[in-house]
């Protein structure tokens, strides 16, 4: 056992790489926690309903410093059917419950930068290349009726290793490359990892506080790309996802609160361009910033529009539940800060094995091959140094 590898489920490493003055994309605490207390697992919307009285209740009577951890959660992505039992559900996540929540009592371990070789690995994709074509193009037929406008339809890249892989180290090396806003490793149990670098922020809010936003991201292109803010395919595929995300957090919010700015702003990483908007509200009377989490699950930057019936595409179209992926990372200060980040570019680990899936948004427009090939760079973007291609 490596002595930076906590064994301790709940174990968790944050990073927000080398932001600066950019509050609105970082975590509000960074390093290594391993005192989390025995996880509340949730598998049904009573046990999901009580997990998050229970944390309203510790923060309204034991009220902390804001930076210091007190509450962090992993929902899958098949928790969305906790809050809203028509989502398209493809079956129970492997491995897991449908949510986690650990409680934590001290303050985060810094940890040094971590340099080094990454492990290397044989990347399959399942499903094939073809067939992932053909399921795009299924989509495209559902599109042409009039079934949605949009959905995110994602493939899985299946991953052995030449050797067990650490994931804390293998998240800090990544990161010392990469520089996420939003970068964190978490022990889920015993031989299950997650080791996540992603640029998305579903939510973040304060409990007692009315004010809350959403950036969801949609548009995707080379690095400085100067034509995707032009490209028509990639602004209404993100004027979509707005709108939508609007509508979510509009059935909390004060009536005529919900706007937009910046619509169509870009974010830039180290190998991808992105189109992203800031989603702004301010909750109305009796609802709360875990209120606004519900209204927003499942992300819908990651499902489509309309929503549920995306969701039903999804189910239909991958037949495999998602689990971590395109779930979420939720973090709670001790003063009641809230940050969600959106769990893309996310790789789960076990042992020698892992999986990294990698989707994008099918609308009318959408040609297969360029949709492959996004599939790919995304992939890529997390990847690099540990595969030598992606078929």
């Amino acid at each position: 056992m490596l002595p930076d590898q906590p064994q301790t489920s709940g174990s968790l490493w944050l990073d927000s790489g080398l932001v600066s003055d950019d509050v609105e994309h970082q975590w509000l605490w960074r390093g290594l926690c391993c005192d989390a207390a025995s996880p509340l697992l949730v598998d049904g919307s009573d046990e999901w309903n009580d997990a998050l009285n229970t944390i309203r209740r510790d923060l309204g009577e034991k009220p902390g410093p804001a930076g210091v951890p007190r509450w962090v959660g992993l929902i899958t992505y098949e928790a969305g059917t906790l809050v809203e039992p028509a989502i398209g559900y493809a079956g129970h996540p492997d491995g897991m419950p449908l949510a986690m929540f650990w409680r934590y009592d001290a303050r985060p371990d810094a940890l040094p930068t971590e340099t080094g070789p990454l492990p290397t690995a044989l990347a399959s994709p399942s499903p094939s290349v073809e067939d992932h074509q053909r399921r795009i193009e299924h989509c495209r037929a559902r599109i042409g009726v009039g079934e949605i406008y949009q959905a995110n339809l994602a493939r899985r890249i299946d991953l052995s290793f030449n050797e067990p892989v650490a994931g804390l180290q293998l998240a800090r090396r990544l990161q010392h490359r990469e520089q996420h806003s939003y970068s964190a490793w978490l022990r889920v149990g015993p031989d299950l990892e997650i080791v996540s670098l992603t640029p998305e922020c579903l939510l973040r809010g304060a409990f007692g506080q009315s004010g809350v936003w959403s950036y969801p991201i949609k548009g995707t292109a080379e690095p400085q790309a100067d034509g995707l803010l032009g490209d028509p395919k990639e602004r209404a595929e993100h004027i979509m996802i707005v709108d939508l995300v609007r509508n979510d957090l509009g059935r909390v919010a004060r009536v005529g609160s919900v706007h937009v700015d910046p619509l169509l702003g870009t974010r830039d990483m180290r190998t991808l361009r992105h189109l992203e908007s800031r989603v702004c509200a301010e909750l109305a009377p009796g609802y709360d910033v875990f209120d606004a989490l519900n209204a927003l699950l499942p992300g819908g930057s990651i499902t489509g529009a309309p929503k549920i019936q995306a969701t039903h595409v999804i189910a239909d179209l991958e037949q495999r539940p998602r689990g971590p992926y395109t779930g979420a990372l939720l973090t709670v200060d001790a003063a009641g800060q809230v940050v969600v980040s959106l769990l893309i570019r996310t790789l789960v680990l076990q042992g020698r094995q892992g999986w990294l899936d990698v989707g994008g948004g099918i609308v009318w427009a959408s040609d297969p091959g360029r949709e492959v090939l996004e599939t790919r760079r995304k992939a890529l973007a997390h990847l690099d140094g540990m595969v030598s291609e992606i078929p």
